[in-house]
C-alpha cells in the first residue's frame, strides 16, 4: 500500500472570485452575502447559510499554505453553489466571463498546479459562445454545471443547445449539487442541507439523467458526480428492479460517468470500486468546504483498493480523462 499521496490530481475543490462576489450581493436575489459581528461572511439562501466564506474560498494562495492540501499536485478550480444561476440572464453573460477570466489568471499564476472548470451562462444568449471560449481562447479544462437551475432540470429542452456543444466539444463536466430549492428550507435545519441536501441533489439528478437517457443522448461528455454519485449507486439496483415502461431499457448503464472520492467512508468507496471500477474513480476532496486532501487520501488508502489502483485513483484516472489541458 502506498504510505504518501502519489501526485494528487484533486478534481473537486473551489474559489471565488472576489468580482463575482460583488454581483452576486448586488444581484443574487435569495443568495445574499450575510455579515455578522467578527464571523465570517457567508452565501445564505433566503437567510440559511450556505457556504462560509472564509479566506481560502476566495484567496486562492491560501490553499497552498495550508498543511491539509500540501501532497496536491494539481487542483481543478470551480465556482461552487449557487454559480451564475441566480444571477438575472442579462448578467449572467458578463459573470461568466469575470469568473472564467479569473480561472485563466489563476492558472496562468500557477500553472504547474491549477486548472479551471469553467462556468456557463446557461440562460444567457453568450452560453455556447461562451462555452467555446472557455475552451478555446481561456485554455480551460472543462465546466462545472449545477445538478438543477433553479427549478429546472438538466434534461429540460431549452438547454439542449448547450449540451449539444459540450457534445461536439468532449467536453469534461462537474455535475455539481446545487441548493435544492423545492425543499431547501427543510433542510436548513440541523445543517441538513450539507449533509444530505447536496447529496439527494446528486442522486436525484444522476438517476433522473439516466432514466430520460441523457447520458446516453451526450455520451461524448464525461461527467464526473462529486460526492461519490451521492446516493446514484446504492440505488442502482432499486431503479433497476423498478424500471420504468416509458424509460428506455438501453439507459441504464451510463459509461460516461466518473465519481469523486468524497464519501467519508472507506467501506463505501471500497464498495464503488467494485460496482464502476478503479477506472472511474477520481481524487476529489470539495476543498476548501467539507472536505481536505489528506483525510480524503487516507480514506482512499483504508478502502483497500491495492497499489495500482491508488496510482490511477490519486492521479493516472484524472491524467487521462483530462491530459494536459
Amino acid at each position: 500500500m502506498l504510505t504518501t499521496p502519489p501526485d494528487l490530481w484533486d478534481v473537486h475543490t473551489h474559489c471565488y472570485s472576489r468580482d463575482y462576489l460583488s454581483l452576486l450581493e448586488q444581484y443574487g436575489g435569495d443568495y445574499r452575502i450575510e455579515r455578522t459581528g467578527t464571523e465570517h461572511p457567508s452565501v445564505t439562501w433566503r437567510g440559511w447559510r450556505v457556504v462560509t466564506l472564509h479566506p481560502a474560498t476566495y484567496d486562492i494562495a491560501a490553499r497552498f499554505e495550508d498543511a491539509r492540501q500540501q501532497d496536491v499536485r494539481v487542483h481543478f478550480i470551480s465556482t461552487t453553489v449557487p454559480n451564475l444561476y441566480p444571477l438575472p440572464p442579462a448578467i449572467q453573460g458578463r459573470a461568466a466571463r469575470v469568473v472564467n477570466d479569473d480561472l485563466a489568471r489563476w492558472r496562468d499564476t500557477y500553472p504547474d498546479q491549477i486548472r479551471g472548470l469553467a462556468s456557463v451562462p446557461i440562460d444567457s444568449d453568450d452560453a455556447v459562445t461562451e462555452i467555446d471560449r472557455a475552451l478555446d481562447d481561456l485554455a480551460l479544462s472543462g465546466f462545472i454545471l449545477g445538478t438543477q437551475i433553479g427549478r429546472r432540470d438538466l434534461d429540460d429542452a431549452a438547454f439542449a443547445p448547450i449540451f449539444d456543444r459540450l457534445d461536439e466539444r468532449e467536453a469534461r463536466v462537474l455535475l455539481h449539487p446545487m441548493v435544492p430549492e423545492a425543499s431547501g428550507e427543510h433542510l436548513a435545519q440541523h445543517d441538513l442541507l450539507s449533509l444530505v441536501g447536496f447529496v439527494n441533489a446528486v442522486t436525484e439528478c444522476v438517476t433522473r439523467l439516466t432514466l430520460t437517457g441523457f447520458f446516453r443522448r451526450y455520451a461524448r461528455i464525461r461527467f464526473i458526480v462529486p460526492q461519490m454519485g451521492g446516493g446514484s449507486l446504492w440505488v442502482r439496483g432499486r431503479v433497476r428492479f423498478g424500471w420504468p415502461a416509458t424509460a428506455d431499457p438501453r439507459n441504464q448503464e451510463p459509461t460516461s460517468l466518473y465519481y469523486d472520492t468524497l464519501s467519508f467512508q472507506p467501506e463505501a468507496l471500497a464498495a464503488a470500486e467494485k460496482i464502476v471500477g478503479a477506472g472511474r474513480l477520481l481524487f476529489g476532496s470539495d476543498y476548501p468546504h467539507l472536505g481536505n486532501a489528506e483525510a480524503v487520501w487516507q480514506d482512499v488508502r483504508a478502502a483497500g483498493l491495492g497499489s495500482t489502483a491508488e496510482h490511477a485513483v490519486a492521479s493516472g484516472n484524472a491524467k487521462a480523462l483530462f491530459g494536459t489541458r
